[in-house]
């Protein structure tokens, strides 16, 4: 299965793309705050539970040290899911979500 990050991954550099997905060696955790891997999986399971709140534990039980840049990304969340709430139509497997400058896109929604 090709996905994003590993076509990302490869693009950046085919000799990390050997690394992490042919010889599967894992990597030290990224502790930044916009850690994209801890976002994604906050915001899918926000997404599914229908729940900022279920989102929120998600992304903060990745963190030991918390600092104010989790508090922003925390803020993204609260405000980027209700717009997902409103606008994923049901049944759809790709969707554009806009609201005044935010632009976002949800791929493979299925029940």
């Amino acid at each position: 299965m090709i996905s994003y990050s590993k076509v990302s991954c490869f693009s950046e550099c085919p000799y990390k793309y050997k690394l992490r997905y042919l010889d599967k060696l894992e990597t030290k955790f990224d502790e930044k705050a916009t850690n994209a891997l801890v976002l994604g999986t906050a915001i899918h399971e926000g997404i599914e539970h229908r729940s900022v709140e279920h989102a929120i534990e998600n992304y903060k039980s990745n963190y030991s040290i918390w600092n104010a840049n989790n508090e922003v990304e925390v803020l993204k969340l609260e405000t980027i899911l209700p717009i997902a709430f409103r606008d994923i139509p049901e049944g759809e497997y790709e969707h554009k979500l806009l609201d005044g400058d935010f632009i976002g896109f949800i791929d493979l929604l299925v029940k």
